[in-house]
């Protein structure tokens, strides 16, 4: 007598799936985002229990504040759902970030690209007037429940437009993301600035901004498109380089294996440090030139003397290469500062060095590090 064995996948088999290639994305948002929906209703239907029946030494305020920050954080994620954004395939990948299975779907191009950028602004907008109707509404603050709808769509719409084009580098594209939902946050913010300050006229400013926002469809579209079709974008002078017959120069090959090591310290993991220290501190810079001394308040000190607003963020400024030390020495402390996983890289670990040389090496890519932290 034979029996015959079922396979583990026949049982999913019988469940019902979706019947269109746009119920099959809406089903892979939903099992990616489903976690992160649900904190966000938890969030938003205890924050407003909370402010209805608040003890009497916490103010409304400090609860819709907390709750809002948890709000933003759980929001960060669920934008990186919509993005399909990927830390390792953003930084390893020239192409896209885009799902490359979902590229095989029988369906347009226009629709591939338009139901992640729907659903993800529909889902984002319901989220936004919830926090607005059931909590921000008990501090007192009026809303402004269109230009914030606008400011939501446009960031995350463009986060996604700007996510899925092709690039010459993959560390391009997270620079061009960061850059364009600063930038449209920012074009929103100064749009509502003319309007409440030089009284410009409010529905012409939400035309031109509604304009902008649905700009990045056909930015989206067209990189999906070229993904699809294949064509993957290469700098020129690659492609020059590639064309051009001539050999390329030889190197001079390291003494040995410790130069080798040390050399991939400095060109792989220090060079993070030293740029992210002398940015925070130009930013700190920046705002206390911008600091006018009749419209900033004087902070008053715990020892009884008095610091000017500008003066605090000078001393930012000075201290942010310390601060920014303690971070990359962490991240220096990994194979790769740029990788997740702590355990050594085997690349690293079949060098002909012993652990001590390894870990003298480590230092002194520290000090350099550290020195060139200082020095801008």
């Amino acid at each position: 007598m034979t029996t015959t064995r079922t396979s583990p996948i026949q049982p999913l088999t019988r469940r019902r799936l979706p019947q269109s290639a746009a119920a099959g994305i809406g089903y892979y948002l939903w099992l990616r985002a489903r976690w992160a929906l649900g904190l966000m209703v938890l969030l938003i239907l205890a924050g407003g229990v909370l402010v209805r029946h608040h003890p009497a030494r916490i103010a409304p305020d400090v609860i819709v504040g907390f709750t809002g920050f948890l709000l933003l954080y759980t929001a960060i994620f669920l934008v990186s759902v919509f993005v399909f954004a990927n830390f390792k395939k953003a930084l390893g990948k020239n192409d896209t970030i885009f799902p490359m299975h979902m590229m095989t779907l029988p369906v347009r191009t226009r629709g591939l690209v338009g139901l992640p950028m729907i659903i993800g602004a529909i889902v984002l907008a319901i989220f936004w007037v919830a926090f607005e109707r059931i909590l921000l509404v008990k501090t007192g603050a009026k809303p402004q429940t269109l230009w914030a709808l606008l400011m939501v769509v446009g960031v995350v719409v463009w986060l996604q437009a700007t996510a899925w084009l092709p690039y010459w580098f993959s560390i391009l594209r997270i620079i061009v993301v960061s850059v364009s939902g600063f930038v449209v946050f920012t074009a929103i913010a100064t749009a509502v600035f003319m309007c409440r300050v030089w009284d410009w006229p409010e529905p012409l400013c939400m035309a031109a901004i509604c304009v902008v926002v649905m700009a990045a469809f056909p930015v989206a579209l067209l990189g999906v498109a070229k993904i699809r079709r294949g064509e993957v974008g290469t700098a020129p002078w690659l492609n020059r380089r590639s064309r051009s017959r001539q050999a390329a120069p030889v190197l001079r090959p390291f003494a040995g294996p410790r130069q080798a090591q040390f050399w991939f310290e400095l060109r792989r993991n220090v060079p993070t440090g030293p740029l992210v220290a002398a940015g925070v501190a130009l930013v700190f810079c920046l705002a206390a030139l911008g600091a006018r001394r009749e419209v900033t308040t004087e902070v008053t000190g715990g020892f009884g003397f008095q610091m000017h607003w500008s003066t605090v963020l000078y001393v930012g400024a000075l201290i942010s290469p310390a601060l920014v030390t303690g971070w990359h020495g962490i991240a220096m402390a990994r194979s790769d500062i740029w990788s997740s996983d702590i355990a050594m890289n085997p690349f690293i670990a079949i060098r002909p060095m012993t652990c001590n040389q390894i870990v003298k090496l480590k230092l002194r890519a520290a000090l350099v590090s550290i020195a060139l932290c200082f020095g801008t």
